[in-house]
């Protein structure tokens, strides 16, 4: 009776140990369990910062490009626009100048008839005015009644009260337009006028001529009559 009761307490007592050691080891498991639980968490979101760091950057990396192109395209944008501008206004002065000094040109030759009319007028003779008898080249503007003689700093000036060019007087706008008449007398009733302008624009050298021939028109009026 009495080994009937010990080996039963002992069985008991081996029953409660087996019961506590596999309760500890489900605790330890679960504990082990949690831990590469929290493992893997932790290596989960190292992975997870990592990666969307990199893409951060890499998108900061690709907006940055994107910018710099941008940029690049708006500057030669504008660079194009002044350029253009610069090349268009730099036309606009050269065909301006060319205008005044083709008007200048014209006008010489219109003064060298104005004279020569004046002669006939005053029935004197046709080409007795200094520059006539020989020839040379002259100078002349609106203001004159004969020829001069003509110089390389023969420059011309423009005029603010009358808005004409001449030869300079007080107040007057000096200009690089200067202006030579040449006198070529090919026989007693027949000269030749030549009127040429010289200018500079933009560091370049131009000059532009108009010509005339005139006739003693007295004579012409003499043998007709006849």
């Amino acid at each position: 009776m009495h080994t009937k009761s010990a080996k039963f307490a002992v069985g008991k007592h081996y029953t409660k140990a087996l019961t506590r050691i596999k309760i500890s080891m489900r605790i330890i498991k679960g504990q082990n369990n949690f831990r590469t639980s929290e493992v893997i968490n932790k290596n989960n979101s190292q992975l997870s910062q990592d990666f969307g760091g990199q893409a951060l950057r890499l998108r900061s990396g690709q907006v940055m490009v994107e910018a710099l192109v941008a940029i690049s395209i708006i500057l030669v944008g504008i660079l194009g626009v002044f350029t253009l501008t610069s090349s268009s206004i730099s036309i606009n002065r050269i065909d301006a100048d060319r205008y005044v000094a083709i008007n200048l040109a014209k006008e010489g030759i219109e003064l060298v008839k104005n004279l020569l009319d004046k002669n006939i007028i005053d029935e004197l003779p046709w080409n007795n005015l200094p520059g006539f008898s020989m020839d040379g080249d002259y100078k002349i503007d609106y203001d004159d009644t004969l020829l001069s003689g003509w110089t390389l700093s023969s420059l011309l000036f423009f005029s603010k009260d009358s808005g004409g060019y001449r030869y300079p007087e007080i107040g007057d706008e000096e200009t690089n337009f200067n202006r030579k008449i040449t006198i070529d007398n090919v026989d007693d009733k027949h000269i030749k006028v030549t009127s040429t302008v010289y200018w500079a624009s933009k560091n370049i050298d131009y000059e532009f001529s108009a010509v005339n021939y005139f006739y003693d028109l007295a004579e012409f009026k003499w043998n007709l009559l006849r």
